[in-house]
Formats: structure tokens, C-alpha cells, sequence
């Protein structure tokens, strides 16, 4: 009898716990699914939360260099931003580095970036990763022309042995770059 009291009480609190979730989910979706995909880890996860909560009505908006945290944050009504640490291949360092160095001023360019961060944790890699994430689309309205061949399955930049040179050569870089995309 003993070991049928103890799962009667498993079950209730299953059962309130369950009542709770689908209540959040119901009345509060988006704080529902925010703290969701905050939480986990697993990729495969967090795109089976954002397919539901896109079927919900709630914007789920790609990274931005200049607007995401860290984590994926509330913007508004019915919108999440996703964060910059959630890309695959931006770590935590990359992503403190490249928050903090846009605290005071929004990245005007990838030159720009490059310039204010800590080249050390924001390598080449970290970069084409938040390319193929399209971080950099509220700067360039064409991100494929940022990635002009595809080589080993890394990104391979054209301006990426320019930005190596001087600060009067990036600019003429990125000055092609802007009319590439446009």
C-alpha cells in the first residue's frame, strides 16, 4: 500500500506540474518559450521550441551584432531576439568581448568590430560564425557577399588579409564591400 500512496502522490504533482507548464504556455507564451530556449542547450531543442513558437505567432528574430545579449531577450510584443552566445562556434569570451566593445557605440561595420574587440577571442572563426548566422544583416543587406567561396567548409572572406594592414585599407575594403551589397 505504501508504494501505491507514494506514486498517487507522484502523479499529483506531475499532474500540477503539467497544469503550470501548459498555463505559461497558454497566458504567458513568450516569456514561456524565452526562458526555454535561455535554458537549454541542445540545438536540435531549441529549433523545436522556436518551430512552436513561430506556430504560436511569436517572432523569433536572428542574431544581430548590434542588438543581441548573450542569451536570447524579450523585445517587444510577441518578439524574441536570439543571442550571440547561442551560435555554434561564438563562445562565451567572443560574445562578453564583442557586447562589451558595442556598450558605448553600435558597430558601424566588420572593420569596426574588428578594431574594438579582443582580436584574441574574436578569431576568424568566431566571424564566420556569426556570418553564416547572419549577425552581420543589419549591416549589410547581402551577407553572401561576405563569404566570397566556401573552402573546407570555412568561410574564406576577401577582406580578411586586408583587414591585417593598415586602417586606410580596411576602409577602402569594407567601401567595396558595402557597394558589392547593394
Amino acid at each position: 500500500n505504501d508504494g501505491i500512496i507514494c506514486h498517487n502522490s507522484h502523479a499529483a504533482e506531475y499532474g500540477m506540474i503539467s497544469y503550470w507548464t501548459m498555463y505559461l504556455k497558454t497566458y504567458y507564451p513568450v516569456e514561456f518559450f524565452h526562458a526555454l530556449m535561455k535554458l537549454e542547450n541542445d540545438q536540435k531543442e531549441i529549433t523545436r521550441f522556436v518551430t512552436e513558437a513561430r506556430s504560436l505567432g511569436i517572432k523569433i528574430l536572428m542574431p544581430d551584432i548590434n542588438k543581441s545579449n548573450e542569451d536570447f531577450t524579450i523585445e517587444g510584443e510577441n518578439v524574441i531576439r536570439s543571442g550571440l552566445s547561442k551560435i555554434k562556434g561564438c563562445g562565451d569570451k567572443a560574445t562578453k568581448s564583442i557586447i562589451e566593445s558595442r556598450s558605448q557605440k553600435e558597430f558601424s561595420s566588420i572593420a569596426d568590430m574588428l578594431q574594438r574587440v579582443n582580436r584574441r577571442v574574436v578569431h576568424r572563426g568566431v566571424i564566420g560564425a556569426l556570418v553564416k548566422a547572419t549577425a552581420f544583416k543589419s549591416l549589410y543587406e547581402n551577407t553572401k557577399v561576405l563569404m566570397t567561396k566556401v573552402k573546407d567548409k570555412e568561410p574564406i572572406f576577401f577582406w580578411e588579409k586586408i583587414v591585417k594592414l593598415n586602417n586606410e585599407i580596411v576602409i577602402v575594403a569594407e567601401s567595396l564591400l558595402v557597394l558589392a551589397s547593394g
